[in-house]
């Protein structure tokens, strides 16, 4: 198993920085420290020792007090006496301290533990500590010989030095720090410090972090350490969750101010690892009744532990939708994007999801909220330093570690939540504790009951006296109405609830205020329970369908003539609802207009039958469906997919509503049909479909209120067939289309705008799928309707398809750059966040890329990454993006070995998602993509000098993979697998031989200027003479060495386009010029790195590549061969004799191949004939002389001159036949 240095590296960042929040707690208790320097002194001696410190300790008058290097290392790693030294010596060299520390968390061997006693012995003594550590050195030269290299001053500074070695694990360390920082807080006199002490050293961590990140900020005052220590409890819960806290992400709710410590126990027993830890994750699991505090005790978890992980994540977990938006922050978290990512493919967003956390090298938690087992299990983690707290009403959880099953509250427990929330002093309670006691006796301890219960007798100013005929009141209520609550909850939580109505029409009333409060309230029961916009239940509850705006958008009331404030304060006062974060949105209309509130659902559940919403859910369903259905559509329409995607759950429960209520009108179907077209726009096509076939069965129920609704049903059914191309999809899209042409031809002339839409976008459907294989039906299909188009009137959506075609087809016949003028044309007569504006971006992205355009490439790449933003609504745009732009920059790096194309390709890999929503239906899909992401790889793995087994590790991905179905080897995606390895091999050898040229440069800069001193050496350097011969590579004992170029792979039709056989050159210098380091003992040859300076290269084996050195051209006068670049530095010359064959050959190609080194016996001809004659010894020359980069080659430029036969002019070679391209068109159609 390969070491991961990231994660080793995240590692010894953290332990360093919990060692610093370590020293800063010490450091309180002594007068004389008053700063910590993060990161050490901003100004370092030398730029080397700029990293020698980790922290340091100064005065007030800033000097270094003690200065500390932390290593930390794994459980078995050892430190050594040798290594220590080396970073004592860098630490004091740096600069003067008072002290000097290293502390590390590695196993001292014996050396060290005698070096650190010495230290604490003799460090006074310079004499005696010499020859300690002399003698501890002995069989270490090199760490001995930087301490004879220290002054006397610095001797001085490492007697002051001392080594400690850190025993504890992570865990302990957290454990320690956590201990005394609960006991600085009890000490100070907060008295909740065990209700929030576990946030505590994260906020002071993450403080670290952000100081050690900003050179500016280094510079921590131990008086502001100190007010960042004792920082409130309410604040801290502030910050928790905000991107500032550097721990916590996600919609943490409220910490509980009562501690229910038993079940905290039995959580914290449940997640703690076993002695030894499989590297599995422990599930545990909180389950009970809504309202019995579930989430609270996640959150009070949380808070009191949070010292223990690096990182904690709260998942919202009520719907697929909310575990699919959860997980898109936590990725853009885990991978540093500045939000969260596109998602479309959910499967593959979990995948990478899990692998990050897995590669995660300190502890960290996730916590799924209101969870059901069904949908949640394939969401949580299996491996990884983690551990998973789930909240949920129950199921089936056989994968968690253990089950904590809520009741309701103990009566202390109760009795205290009563007080806080009332607002009691303790001798206010304990003077009333009797009626306390009766109140949550008949709530049962109920802390749902408690919560509305309190928020009931505050607002109407009951006092505690009357606090026991509000209980009897609740019990006699109760009693009356025993069906009013779901089983298993207390009836007097119905009670509670019908009271604080009461209570809310009665205040209502004063400010004439019923009649929108109880609508409002009756809508925020049908929509989700979390985030509801408040302006969207309201206008479900107040406007009807009638009087919804003509154009798709959202209906925004103007608060100066509404009440919408008074309405929702009205109902936070009696605790039904509490506020939320605001709704995504680019631009509010006005201020608070994006707001929302949240509401238990079990008050949902209570309030529905309260307030008997079945009697009008005939009609407010539809006025309902149809105002959230305004919202979804308007945000996509907009191009605002985090706000689709929080309108979406909305839907989603309206949905719910809807089948449960058994209603069917056009509203309602129209609701379902654009929340089948949002999940069709992310990929989710088994999703679309259920919802599509369930607005087809109510459009008939309702007598097919609108035709052309139900026409466009079909019309997306069939998209999503020939999206996943089941068996029968030609069948199925033709009997689709043949009902939308039926509607189409009974229709009037000229066809509405929305007629022609439609008639375009199936046509299009069935067009494409015509282009996989032909289908008779479909074919006259496409007949008709394309007379129907041609006959209509052209429409915005209607012209965008026309273009989009048209670009599609430009680019299938080659003609990019009349591509990229129509694209450009096209896209500034288009309004931005359409779908047609992101195909135009994706369309002129490729014309750029197959006119290898690659500056004007990265611009347009730019412009279209926001269509690949948060929970992107242009799925099918990034994915065809990848795969035409990607394929097309995989085939030009493999055929060119143009860099800017493969970093174009990383581009297109890492900057658009990729990754987490590729949406893939098709095995050659997945190959494809992953085809791409090995290209990169390989180019990077090269590239960066760090191979290892990574390029090994990544062709074998792609073992059993094929490119095309069925296999095709003309298909470029084939060809580009093909020529994969001959162009790593090429990048290989590049690799290889500037190695070898840097080495060489090393041992020839050693020898300075003198090297070519010698008067006859020079003159040899000058000369440049070499034995030569020519040959061609039609002759079998040359033939070897004609090489195989890239494009001879991936186009084999390549060679036969080639003018006959290629010229070859042979030259061997004529005296060795050989140089040898002193230092190292190892020796280069002048004249060979002469010519690989100049373009050539040496060759490693027989996967070398040979260059196209345009710059060194070879020229021939007779018999005079001269080579010579462009500089005027000659290389090589040489008597040589050309046939006329050769000659024609040279003529031909215009370039010759030129092998220039030794081992090639070129001063006898008999020799070397006998060399090349036989394959064995040619090939076992060539390996010894290769192996000591004796033998380099490229291809040059020839020139032949006057003395030669002329030949000819050969006929024009016949047009090169290109691969077949495989180019993606797809669109993506939603909303109506």
């Amino acid at each position: 198993m390969g070491v991961d240095g990231g994660r080793i590296a995240a590692r010894g960042f953290q332990y360093q920085y919990l060692r610093t929040v370590e020293a800063l707690l010490a450091g309180l208790d002594h007068e004389a420290i008053t700063a910590c320097r993060v990161e050490g002194p901003t100004v370092s001696t030398t730029v080397a020792h700029a990293d020698s410190v980790d922290f340091d300790m100064v005065d007030q008058a800033g000097n270094s007090l003690l200065a500390v290097q932390v290593k930390s290392a794994g459980p078995t790693r050892a430190v050594r006496a040798r290594e220590a030294v080396a970073v004592l010596v860098h630490l004091i060299t740096g600069f003067e301290a008072r002290a000097y520390r290293l502390i590390t968390s590695a196993s001292p061997d014996e050396k060290c533990m005698r070096l650190a006693e010495a230290l604490r012995r003799y460090g006074s003594d310079t004499a005696a500590l010499q020859r300690e550590i002399k003698a501890l050195l002995e069989r270490s030269p090199a760490a001995w010989a930087l301490c004879e290299a220290l002054s006397p001053q610095q001797w001085d500074r490492l007697g002051r030095a001392r080594i400690e070695f850190d025993p504890r694990s992570d865990a302990q360390l957290r454990e320690d720090l956590n201990e005394t920082l609960r006991s600085r807080r009890s000490r100070s006199g907060l008295g909740l410090s065990n209700r929030s002490g576990g946030l505590v050293l994260g906020y002071l961590v993450a403080e670290v972090m952000r100081r050690a990140a900003d050179p500016g900020s280094a510079y921590w005052p131990v008086a502001d350490f100190q007010r960042l220590l004792l920082t409130e409890d309410e604040e801290l819960f502030a910050a928790a969750g905000r991107q500032d806290f550097g721990l916590l992400y996600g919609p943490v709710p409220p910490t509980p101010e009562v501690s229910r410590s038993d079940l905290l126990d039995r959580v914290e027993t449940l997640l703690t690892p076993p002695a030894h830890d499989s590297g599995s994750v422990p599930v545990a699991v909180l389950t009970g009744l809504s309202g019995l505090g579930k989430s609270s005790l996640a959150a009070a978890y949380v808070a009191e532990h949070a010292f223990r992980y690096d990182a904690v994540f709260w998942v919202e977990a009520e719907t697929e939708e909310a575990l699919i938006s959860s997980f898109a922050r936590m990725l853009g978290h885990l991978t540093g994007a500045c939000g969260p990512v596109e998602v479309t493919d959910p499967r593959l967003l979990r995948e990478r999801v899990h692998a990050l956390l897995q590669s995660l090298a300190g502890p960290w938690l996730m916590v799924f909220d209101d969870a059901t087992a069904r949908t949640t299990r394939a969401w949580i983690p299996r491996r990884g330093r983690g551990a998973v707290v789930v909240t949920s009403l129950g199921g089936n959880w056989r994968e968690a570690r253990g089950i904590v099953e809520l009741a309701a509250m103990r009566p202390a427990q109760a009795a205290e939540l009563v007080r806080l929330r009332l607002g009691l002093s303790e001798s206010e309670a304990a003077l009333h504790d009797q009626a306390v006691q009766h109140l949550t006796q008949a709530l049962e301890c109920w802390p749902l009951a408690i919560e509305v219960a309190c928020g009931y007798l505050v607002s109407c100013g009951i006092g505690v006296s009357r606090l026991a005929v509000y209980a009897d009141t609740l019990l006699q209520r109760a009693a009356d109405d025993e069906e009013a609550v779901p089983p298993g909850y207390p009836r007097t939580l119905a009670a509670a609830v019908a009271l604080s109505v009461e209570r809310l029409v009665d205040s209502a009333r004063s400010r004439d205020l019923v009649e929108p409060t109880l609508a409002a309230l009756a809508a925020l029961c049908r929509l989700a329970p979390r985030r509801v916009p408040v302006h969207l239940a309201l206008a479900c509850a107040l406007i009807g369908t009638e009087h919804l705006p003509p154009s798709p958008g959202w209906l925004v009331f103007d608060e100066a003539e509404h009440p919408v404030r008074e309405v929702f304060r009205e109902l936070t006062n009696v605790s039904l609802v509490r506020r939320d974060e605001p709704l995504p949105a680019r631009q509010e209309a006005f201020p608070g207009s994006e707001d929302t509130v949240s509401m238990n659902a079990v008050l949902q559940v209570i309030l529905a039958r309260h307030l008997q919403l079945s009697r009008t859910a005939s009609r407010a369903l539809p006025q309902a469906a149809g105002h959230t259905n305004r919202w979804l559509l308007g945000a996509i329409e907009t191009g605002q997919a985090d706000r689709a995607w929080e309108l979406s759950q909305h839907a989603t429960a309206l949905v719910r509503h809807i089948e449960d209520a058994d209603v069917a009108d056009l509203h309602t179907c129209l609701l379902m049909g654009n929340l089948a077209a949002f999940h069709l726009a992310h990929g989710q096509y088994e999703t679309a479909r259920q919802l599509l076939e369930q607005e087809s069965v109510r459009l008939a129920r309702a007598g097919d209120p609108d035709p052309g609704v139900t026409a466009q049903v079909e019309s997306l059914l069939a998209h999503i067939a020939q999206l996943r191309q089941p068996a029968d999809a030609a069948d199925r899209i033709a009997d689709r289309a043949d009902r939308v042409l039926t509607y189409l031809l009974a229709q009037p002339t000229p066809l509405t705008p929305a007629a022609v839409d439609l008639a375009t976008s199936t046509a299009l459907v069935v067009q494409t799928q015509l282009r996989m294989a032909h289908h008779p039906r479909l074919a006259a299909l496409l007949e008709m309707f394309t007379s129907v188009t041609d006959a209509a009137p052209d429409t915005e959506k209607s012209q965008a398809a026309r273009d989009l075609m048209h670009i599609s087809e430009l680019l299938s016949e080659g003609e990019s750059e009349r591509a990229e003028h129509s694209a450009t044309v096209a896209l500034a007569a288009t309004r931005p966040w359409t779908v047609s504006a992101s195909e135009l971006r994706r369309l002129l992205i490729e014309a750029y890329v197959r006119q290898d355009k690659w500056q004007e490439a990265d611009a347009a790449l730019t412009d279209f990454l926001p269509c690949t933003g948060p929970h992107s609504l242009h799925g099918f745009s990034v994915h065809h993006l990848v795969h035409n732009a990607g394929g097309a920059s995989a085939w030009q790096w493999v055929t060119t070995g143009d860099p800017r194309a493969v970093a174009f390709l990383g581009r297109l890999l890492e900057e658009t998602g990729i990754d987490e929503s590729p949406a893939l239906e098709t095995a050659t899909d997945h190959a494809r993509f992953l085809l791409l992401r090995v290209v990169h790889g390989m180019w990077r793995a090269y590239s960066s000098n760090e191979l290892g087994s990574a390029p090994l590790d990544l062709m074998r991905q792609l073992t059993d993979k094929t490119f095309t179905e069925p296999y095709d080897p003309d298909n470029v995606w084939e060809r580009i697998y093909d020529g994969l390895l001959p162009r790593v091999s090429i990048m290989a050898g590049d690799l290889l031989h500037h190695n070898h040229q840097a080495q060489s440069e090393t041992i020839i800069s050693s020898a300075g200027e003198e090297l070519l001193a010698d008067p006859m050496m020079r003159a040899v350097y000058d000369a440049a003479r070499c034995s030569g011969r020519l040959a061609l590579s039609s002759d079998s004992a040359y033939a070897a060495l004609a090489g195989t170029s890239n494009l001879d792979v991936v186009l084999p039709e390549f060679r036969r386009l080639l003018p006959g056989p290629r010229a070859m050159a042979f030259l061997e210098p004529v005296t060795m010029l050989g140089v040898t380091s002193t230092a190292s003992g190892k020796t280069t040859e002048l004249q060979i790195h002469r010519a690989c300076d100049k373009g050539f290269r040496r060759l490693f084996g027989n996967g070398s590549s040979v260059p196209s050195a345009g710059q060194i051209s070879l020229t021939l006068t007779g018999r005079e061969l001269v080579l010579r670049h462009e500089d005027g530095t000659v290389l090589a010359r040489a008597d040589v004799r050309a046939s006329g064959q050769w000659l024609r050959a040279a003529r031909a190609r215009q370039t010759v191949m030129v092998y220039y080194g030794y081992g090639l016996d070129l001063k006898d001809d008999a020799v070397h004939r006998r060399l090349f004659s036989s394959p064995s010894q040619l090939a076992e020359r060539l390996a010894d002389v290769s192996g000591k980069g004796l033998l380099a080659a490229a291809i040059v430029s020839v020139d032949v001159r006057s003395g030669a036969p002329e030949e000819p002019e050969h006929s024009r070679a016949a047009a090169r036949r290109q691969p077949k391209k495989t180019n993606r068109r797809a669109r993506s159609r939603r909303g109506r």
